[in-house]
Order: C-alpha cells, then structure tokens, then sequence
C-alpha cells in the first residue's frame, strides 16, 4: 500500500496525501487502520483511476488538476436515522470552501458566488456542476459506526472530455489557478466548524443553512421520475433528506435519492 505523505491537522486530523490511487475511498479505509488515534483521516491523491460518482458513474478528473480525497470519521453521537445530517455539513462545507476561494480574488462580492446544492449533495455553480460528493455509512449493531465521504471538486481542469453535460472548474470560474493544497485545508477548516456544531446539537440550524443552499430552491423548474417529465417546485426536504416536491395541481411527490432528477437545460418557468 502506498502510504504517502502525512500531515497533522491540529490535534483531532491526519491528512494523507498519495500521487495516484485506486480510489480514495477505498484507500481511506486501510489509511486509517495506520492513525486508530484519529478522530478523523482524510485520504487526498492527485490522480485516482478508478474513481466513483453517483450512480456508479466514472469521476473524470485529469491528473493533478483537481482535489480528489476522501475523510473517512466516526459519527456514534448520531442515530443511524439521522445520517443525512452528514451529508449537509459536506456540502455546506465545500460552498462554504468556494466561496471564500471566489471573495478571495479582487473585484468578486459574496453575491456574486452563486454555490449552491443540487439534492442531495452535488455542488453547482449557477448551472454547472463543479463538485460531486458520494458519502457511505456503515451501521454497527444498530448504531452509526463509520462514515467515508468521498470528494471531487474541479479545480483546475480546463477541459472536459467525458459526456457529463455541465462541468465546470474554479479556475474557469476565477480564471486563474487556483491551490488544492489551500483549498483542501479550506475545506478542513469548514467541515470541522460545521462538524462540531452538529454535535452540539445544532442539527435544526445546518438543516435550515442546507435549505438555503438549495439548488432550484425557488420556483417552478423541470423533473423526471419514472412517470416521465413534470414541472414542480421544491416544498422541503426533510432531515432524513427525503425530498418532497409540489406539482402544479397542488399535488406532492416524495422522492428518495436516484428516484428522481433534475431535467438541466430544459426551459423552466418561474
């Protein structure tokens, strides 16, 4: 196993960092049997060839454009029921991450960084999509045991040679490069926060803060299930993450992840 470069991050985080991998949420897994004294690890590689998205699609990332890594904790203060509270404080830490990347350059407001989420998790930037996340929960006697977050934010990559239809980068975006390294510790930073404030308590507060992140948060805008196409506006997402939207008769429909999706570059109506 390559074991990389390994960096304290404060007390609490060791950050290891590998040239290639397979895939750095499987790669976290056996990291972390080397750091038992750990609350979290976090796993980062320049390149990984065998990359997941969501729904079992292939991550495209160029070598060493990118932050590819994966932070692999132990969330035991959370009911199994409640998990998706994880998967708000990832998001909302990686908007969070882009954002002060966006103000940081001169000329760009906080109004102008228009990060949001698409449900569940993935990071968008207006209507381009430059952050996916894949989040697995492992459940021991009935209790949350370990939770490996997996996330691939472009970059620096200028070009997109796969078929995915939106991508976008932060350099494209800034239209400068911009450091993985900075932002990975960013990120850290964010998460932690978000992280404590969870424990403490704070779920109602990161689930409204989620909400407010919310992609197509606001008016009528195009979907698709199984039933076929269909104008809807979002009514809620419930903290189990659930997503539940209203059609133009007044009619709901409640959705669990991959049971409905979002119809991009279809024309909406507000």
């Amino acid at each position: 196993m390559n074991t990389g470069t390994a960096t304290e991050v404060g007390h609490r985080m060791v950050h290891v960092h590998v040239a290639e991998t397979d895939s750095t949420m499987q790669h976290v897994r056996l990291v972390a049997t080397q750091w038992p004294d750990r609350e979290f690890v976090l796993l980062s590689a320049d390149f990984q060839t065998a990359g997941r998205g969501q729904r079992g699609n292939h991550w495209e990332s160029e070598r060493g454009s990118n932050l590819l890594f994966s932070l692999l904790f132990h969330p035991r203060f959370l009911a199994p029921c409640r998990q998706f509270a994880l998967s708000e404080i990832c998001a909302l830490a990686v908007c969070e991450t882009l954002r002060n990347a966006f103000c940081e350059v001169e000329g760009r407001g906080a109004g102008e960084a228009d990060f949001s989420v698409k449900w569940p998790n993935d990071i968008y930037y207006g209507d381009h999509k430059i952050c996916g996340m894949l989040i697995e929960h492992n459940v021991v006697g009935g209790q949350l045991d370990t939770t490996v977050a997996g996330v691939g934010i472009n970059v620096n990559q200028q070009r997109f040679e796969s078929d995915a239809p939106n991508p976008i980068s932060l350099a494209q975006i800034l239209g400068s490069p911009v450091s993985t390294d900075r932002l990975c510790r960013e990120f850290c930073v964010c998460f932690l926060r978000l992280y404590d404030r969870l424990q403490q308590g704070a779920a109602p507060d990161v689930h409204a803060e989620y909400l407010a992140h919310l992609y197509w948060r606001d008016g009528w805008h195009p979907y698709r299930d199984a039933r076929g196409f269909f104008e809807a506006r979002v009514a809620r997402v419930s903290p189990d993450g659930m997503l539940t939207l209203c059609l133009r008769d007044d009619s709901e429909r409640t959705y669990a992840f991959k049971e409905v999706s979002h119809v991009l570059g279809a024309p909406s109506k507000i």
